[in-house]
């Protein structure tokens, strides 16, 4: 990521702590439905980062933790059952964990370059995908502001999401062979 961001995976006890806490924050908690305890959470992480179906990463501006992002495989995600998933296709969830940066341009620019450097590293995803819940209207409105179209509502196990998608274009597979 350009700087000033910077990822980096989920792995000290301290950054399972910091998406805890996050993950229990008002603002948080109503869409992502997963308040956890420290316990679970823990649990959570170790298990996706280690089947290797998603990364889950702490985004950092000029190395303040201000965002937790989860990348995943969409093709292995229940998101897989309501459109035509493409093996390389990114599904993508993000929570700004202070809610005073929430409405401020972050996740947008998060995102964009989070973007830019996924079809940089896999010229073969075809799309990136990302699942809100369907109440979340600062999410549908940062998605639709990033050029992802609604493609519907859909029933996932543990909520009512709005899906988008972004696909891949022409330019960007010329960009990733940059």
């Amino acid at each position: 990521m350009p700087l000033p961001w910077s990822a980096k995976p989920v792995r000290t006890p301290l950054d399972v702590e910091l998406v805890y806490k996050w993950m229990n924050e008002p603002h948080v908690a109503k869409f992502w439905n997963q308040a956890w305890s420290l316990d679970k959470w823990t649990r959570h992480l170790d298990e996706i980062a280690g089947d290797g179906y998603a990364a889950p990463l702490l985004i950092a501006n000029r190395d303040r933790p201000v965002c937790y992002l989860e990348l995943y495989r969409a093709a292995r995600h229940s998101v897989a059952e309501h459109y035509p998933a493409h093996p390389h296709d990114v599904g993508l969830h993000i929570a700004i964990g202070d809610a005073q940066l929430t409405g401020k341009g972050v996740g947008k620019q998060i995102c964009r370059s989070v973007f830019d450097a996924i079809f940089s590293a896999d010229p073969a995803c075809r799309r990136i995908v990302t699942e809100p819940d369907v109440r979340n209207d600062v999410a549908h409105k940062l998605f639709r502001g990033l050029g992802m179209h609604l493609v519907g509502e859909i029933q996932l196990p543990h909520k009512r999401a709005a899906l988008f998608a972004l696909e891949s274009t022409v330019d960007d597979v010329h960009h990733a062979a940059r």
